[in-house]
């Protein structure tokens, strides 16, 4: 929904950043990557996922704010699942010997 992607864009780091912050602390980073994930699954498991806020953009809202968020995402999106690409940022870590 439209206020949840304005925080996430709000609140979006690229990779790079992780990895630096990675580095300052110790770790080398082994295989930075943006891994492709395309997701398709039933509507109401994904509005279940938001409402539980399996993601941190969600703990920005309340309840009530997610549930009107779904409820515009059910009248976007008549249909039985939902799907879209999405990118999964992979850091493989190690310390130092």
């Amino acid at each position: 929904f439209n206020d949840a992607r304005k925080v996430w864009m709000e609140n979006a780091q690229p990779l790079e950043k992780y990895v630096t912050t990675a580095e300052n602390a110790g770790f080398h980073v082994e295989v930075p990557k943006a891994l492709p994930l395309a997701v398709s699954m039933r509507s109401q498991s994904f509005f279940g996922l938001i409402r539980n806020r399996i993601w941190s953009t969600f703990s920005y809202f309340s309840d009530e704010e997610l549930d009107a968020g779904i409820e515009e995402m059910k009248a976007t999106y008549k249909r039985p699942s939902i799907e879209f690409n999405d990118d999964i940022n992979l850091l493989v870590l190690s310390l130092p010997l």
